[in-house]
């Protein structure tokens, strides 16, 4: 992740733990869960359809019309995953990232 984590509260002398996992994006001492974004699950049955389309297309047919929709949809995914990943959300508060 890029940035810092800066945490402004107040000194109470407890601890907290913080997970990084695969099934959990984030996972804290007192158990709270931030699921992680499934973008290629959500997608996947359209990817597949759209593949296959495009796979079955003709030079000269609409098959550029098939490939920009892939496309699309390729970047869309590509897009979801970067914007996640770079501005995540915060569920405390207190908690920024910069």
């Amino acid at each position: 992740m890029e940035g810092d984590l800066h945490v402004q509260t107040e000194k109470t002398g407890k601890v907290a733990a913080l997970d990084l996992g695969i099934s959990h994006l984030l996972v804290t001492s007192d158990s709270h869960y931030v699921d992680n974004p499934r973008f290629l699950e959500r997608v996947l049955s359209r990817y597949r359809s759209l593949s296959r389309l495009l796979s079955r297309k003709r030079k000269g047919s609409s098959r550029e019309k098939a490939r920009l929709r892939l496309t699309r949809l390729l970047e869309r995914m590509i897009n979801a995953k970067t914007t996640s990943t770079t501005s995540w959300p915060t569920p405390w508060p207190g908690i920024t990232t910069s």
